[in-house]
């Protein structure tokens, strides 16, 4: 098929993403405050109760939360009571790219690209010690496809994930897309933690099943 001019190379999907996410940006800045406390109390019961389930998680990968993201300061809480280790992604200025570094509580944060608050400790914990990845996203379907900013960080630092981490999308209701999204063939299913009211199941070896 004739490729359109100027958009040789581009992804089959890149113009529908595009879209979506100018959407779904509307739809997140548009959410009120009280649906916004109603979906973080409900995703900090959906998280106790992940964690309650599933054994030897070590370490979680979660995000600092910054505008009106799914806020995250409460849930990086349920982590430390439940005695988890807690990274945040910090770019890597030498390679290029974002890494997990750990965040211990109390810990500084810094500005990172674009001020995104990342820690200023640069240790690095191993693949195998994240067990749950706290995901941030614009939207997500209920087949666990994940609809990201578009710069591709997070794909990658999921690929790199050890079998059988869980991987949880953390959005508001009005987030959860009730068609499904466009999915590439790279994607790993990123479930939604919480949304609409429905609490997604406690799942071990999920990496494993899903690819």
């Amino acid at each position: 098929m004739t490729a359109v001019a100027g958009n040789a190379g581009r992804p089959p999907h890149a113009g529908a993403k595009a879209e979506l996410r100018r959407e779904f940006r509307r739809i997140r800045a548009a959410i009120p405050l009280d649906e916004r406390k109603d979906a973080e109390k409900a995703a900090a019961e959906a998280l106790k109760a992940l964690i309650a389930a599933n054994e030897n998680l070590g370490a979680v990968a979660a995000y600092a939360s910054v505008g009106d993201e799914f806020p995250t300061a409460a849930l990086i809480a349920v982590c430390r009571a439940a005695g988890l280790g807690v990274c945040l992604p910090r770019w890597d200025e030498t390679a290029g790219r974002y890494r997990w570094a750990w965040f211990g509580e109390g810990a500084p944060l810094r500005p990172g690209p674009m001020s995104i608050p990342e820690p200023e400790c640069a240790d690095s914990p191993l693949a195998e010690e994240i067990g749950l990845y706290l995901v941030p996203g614009l939207a997500f379907d209920m087949a666990g496809t994940r609809l990201g900013y578009g710069g591709g960080w997070y794909d990658r630092l999921l690929r790199e994930a050890r079998p059988g981490a869980i991987f949880r999308g953390l959005c508001f209701p009005a987030q959860l897309s009730a068609v499904p999204l466009p999915r590439e063939a790279h994607d790993i299913p990123v479930r939604p933690l919480c949304a609409a009211g429905v609490v997604a199941g406690a799942d071990k070896g999920e990496r494993g099943r899903e690819g």
